[in-house]
């Protein structure tokens, strides 16, 4: 049997684990960066409503 067929450590596996390392690093990175997004969102909106959203007229 070939090395990466009996599962001991051959260039097959340690790329692919490589291709995992870099797919939680992608998946980590989009969602670090939706939540930094967010927080300067909430950080930056003015705190008072819009005129749209005033009292309305009696």
């Amino acid at each position: 049997m070939f090395r990466h067929e009996r599962g001991v450590k051959g260039k097959v596996d340690n790329k692919r684990r490589r291709h995992v390392n870099i797919a939680a690093w992608v998946i980590m990175s989009i969602i670090v960066a939706a939540a930094i997004t967010a927080g300067a969102c909430a950080m930056f909106m003015p705190d008072r409503p819009p005129a749209l959203l005033g009292h309305p007229e009696k």
